[in-house]
């Protein structure tokens, strides 16, 4: 175990949240922490001194401008330059070897401090990747997070001649599937096929009304029965998440009743080979009070304990939301996408817990990244079936090259090939194909 000293003026419960992040990363590594200058200053091997001004040559200076611990939740835009690869921020002091404030910048974006004083939002009341600082130096779809952590470490093993590597994960990319109607006809009201029919026929879409009409007969498979598509990808049990909607009474909410004997029927196939997760529905971002009813319904259905969520349509309040998820004890959120641009929106491919800014403190709320979203590239982006296969092929190498542990969304929905999904037809099968070949680098 090496163990890296890191010399502070001031102690601070973000750096030491940051120092967490980082040394979780890596093999056989723990920083400790020094307030006594003389005491680092004794310290023999590998260490790091962060205050305003270098002590000896033998240590590794990373210059504390003081940012760390400045009030992120107004609208603070921090310095920045471009690196040789990435942009750097917090970089106001350029003296020391790495030329930023690392600690300074690896807790602003995992912090999602920009995302407390922003007041524009888009239609569904979401922070938008245009908005954010990543996307003004272009490099959204790039996990500066990791790469900034990376460099802190090789300028230690530079430094001080010595080998750290990272840890080795079990799983590099799972597949998330959000079930917002568990069926497009099929198990529903007969006043709601009805009513359906009479809007379709008078909007003159007589293909919806022969296919509503053939589904119910049952002389069709309901298009959002694709179930046994997922099964026969052969995924892991911890590579193949469902996140079902479980309530809400808005437009956005139209999934079955969970008291249903075709849905408990079909929760009960799918906890066989997969994990059921919670979808809290789209009003749960203001009253986050629902966010417990809908996760005991779902345990109820399913018949077990459910401890990963994510947020329909993506929509949470920083803080309110996550608060109320550790409420309703969850453990882990797949929240953490923009819906409109692929990429890391926190800026890694690592987990990381949730840092309640007001509060001053590190949660135990696990946040997972999620890259991509099928939607994201149909409706957001408008990419084709080959170039947004490329930009998954781009982000899974920077998730490889740095050992992360990452999502993608798909939507049982998302076969709908005679429609809005015309032309994709083979892209699902290419997508599985590219988790598995990642998945295999182990």
């Amino acid at each position: 175990m090496i163990r890296i000293p890191i010399y502070v003026e001031r102690d601070h419960p973000r750096l030491k949240y940051v120092a967490n992040f980082i040394q979780n990363a890596y093999q056989d590594m723990v920083f400790e922490w020094i307030t006594e200058e003389t005491t680092f200053i004794n310290k023999q091997g590998p260490k790091i001194n962060y205050s305003l001004h270098p002590l000896t040559e033998l240590e590794l200076w990373i210059p504390n401008t003081g940012v760390l611990y400045q009030d992120f939740t107004k609208d603070f835009v921090p310095s920045s330059r471009m690196g040789s690869e990435c942009p750097l921020i917090f970089c106001d002091n350029q003296d020391s070897q790495l030329g930023f404030d690392v600690f300074a910048a690896i807790f602003w974006m995992l912090s999602r401090a920009e995302e407390y004083g922003s007041k524009q939002k888009d239609q569904h009341g979401r922070f938008i990747s245009i908005q954010s600082l990543m996307h003004t130096l272009q490099s959204n779809k790039i996990p500066v997070v990791d790469y900034w952590s990376d460099a802190l470490i090789k300028c230690l093993c530079l430094k001080f001649e010595i080998q750290i590597i990272r840890k080795v994960r079990n799983t590099h990319v799972s597949l998330g599937v959000d079930i917002d109607q568990f069926w497009k006809f099929k198990h529903k009201p007969f006043w709601k096929n009805a009513l359906g029919l009479i809007r379709d026929f008078c909007c003159g879409h007589f293909q919806f009304v022969k296919e509503r009409m053939h589904v119910v007969m049952n002389q069709k498979k309901d298009p959002f029965d694709t179930y046994d598509i997922f099964e026969s990808c052969k995924l892991n049990q911890d590579q193949l998440y469902f996140f079902i909607l479980s309530g809400g009474n808005s437009i956005y909410d139209k999934n079955h009743a969970l008291t249903l004997k075709s849905v408990k029927k079909i929760l009960q196939k799918l906890k066989t080979f997969s994990t059921i997760c919670l979808h809290p529905s789209y009003q749960s971002a203001e009253e986050s009070g629902i966010i417990i009813n809908e996760k005991e319904k779902l345990e109820e259905s399913a018949g077990l304990l459910i401890t990963s969520s994510r947020q329909h349509y993506l929509r949470f309040h920083t803080p309110q939301t996550f608060r109320a998820l550790l409420k309703a004890r969850v453990q882990t959120d797949f929240s953490m996408v923009y819906a409109d641009c692929a990429g890391f929106r926190a800026g890694t491919c690592q987990p990381f817990y949730w840092y309640d800014l007001i509060n001053e403190c590190q949660t135990t709320l696990q946040m997972m990244p999620v890259i991509a979203m099928d939607r994201t590239y149909l409706d957001y982006e408008k990419k084709s079936p080959d170039d947004s296969i490329k930009d998954l092929e781009c982000l899974m190498e920077w998730n490889i090259k740095y050992e992360g542990l990452v999502q993608i969304i798909w939507h049982n929905s998302s076969f709908d090939f005679k429609h809005e999904w015309q032309g994709w037809e083979n892209f699902f099968e290419k997508l599985i194909s590219l988790i598995k070949k990642s998945n295999s680098l182990n």
